[in-house]
């Protein structure tokens, strides 16, 4: 029995896209340990989402690099903030970015530095998206 457990661990690791962190060969068969290596694909997706929305707020509202955003563009950013506050869950844990958006809508409206400027201050944790989102169809 110990050798077919040993050539199931060597298959499983031959098929992982990364090598093994320290010691996660022994805590993945630990099941509360095993959480800490794995998110569930609703964390994934919560993760993808925040990304994705982040990126969307860098590259999508200002048309270009110095110009401020005229009237319609501030109300409709302001619209768009106040939905997004109320309608985002908890886990995407954007909403003290959200609110600081609104909170200093005049100041960020006058241009994409400061705008980014807020949007840094709120560092999120991935960096990256999952391999779900990275598959192509």
């Amino acid at each position: 029995k110990k050798k077919k457990e040993n050539r199931d661990d060597s298959k499983v690791h031959q098929r992982r896209s990364r090598p093994l962190r320290p010691g996660e060969r022994v805590f993945n068969k630990v099941p509360i340990v095993k959480r800490a290596y794995k998110k569930t694909p609703l964390e994934e997706a919560y993760s993808d989402a925040t990304l994705s929305l982040v990126e969307g707020l860098r590259h999508g509202i200002f048309p270009d690099d110095s110009n401020a955003l005229d009237y319609r563009r501030k109300e409709a950013l302001k619209d768009w903030l106040q939905l997004l506050s109320v309608t985002l869950p908890p886990e995407l844990e954007l909403h003290v970015l959200i609110d600081d958006l609104r909170t200093n809508l005049d100041s960020i409206s006058g241009g994409k530095s400061k705008f980014l400027k807020t949007i840094k201050k709120h560092p999120i944790k991935e960096k990256k998206w999952s391999k779900s989102c990275n598959k192509s169809r």
